[in-house]
């Protein structure tokens, strides 16, 4: 039997979405009528803002463009945004996390090359070819 404290025998452990290591600042709250205060007159930025201002001092509330009732809160602690999150779910809020988009070959996004790295032909890592390198601070 193999021993389960030598490094490359260790098993892979599942990560649960709750323990995983995210670094999302951003929330977006959507209202459902019975949730919007009836006094209309007062900024409904600024009584959003008034709600989380609890968990960050520093909090921005902003209006969503194309949708009527959805607001961005940005926070600048990702713990303050963490807990905010859990205290309006439990509230009966709909509020959930912003994720940055996803990069693709129609919407590129900008990485910087923390180390000296090798380009291959293809997906595969098996072979051997390599097609170029890109140094290290690059941006591609």
């Amino acid at each position: 039997m193999p021993d389960p404290l030598v490094p490359h025998m260790r098993r892979k452990h599942l990560t649960n979405n709750k323990n995983r290591s995210v670094n999302l600042k951003k929330l977006i709250l959507t209202l459902e009528p019975g949730q919007i205060p009836e006094n209309e007159d007062e900024d409904m930025t600024n009584k959003i803002k008034s709600w989380f201002i609890i968990f960050d001092d520093e909090v921005t509330v902003k209006p969503m463009e194309e949708n009527v009732n959805v607001y961005t809160i940005i926070f600048q602690d990702v713990d303050a945004a963490n807990e905010a999150l859990e205290k309006f779910k439990d509230k009966g809020f709909n509020i959930r996390f912003k994720y940055p988009p996803r990069p693709s070959p129609s919407l590129h996004i900008k990485y910087k090359a923390l180390a000296d790295l090798q380009i291959r032909k293809g997906k595969s890592l098996k072979g051997y070819l390599f097609t170029g390198v890109v140094k290290r601070g690059e941006l591609v």
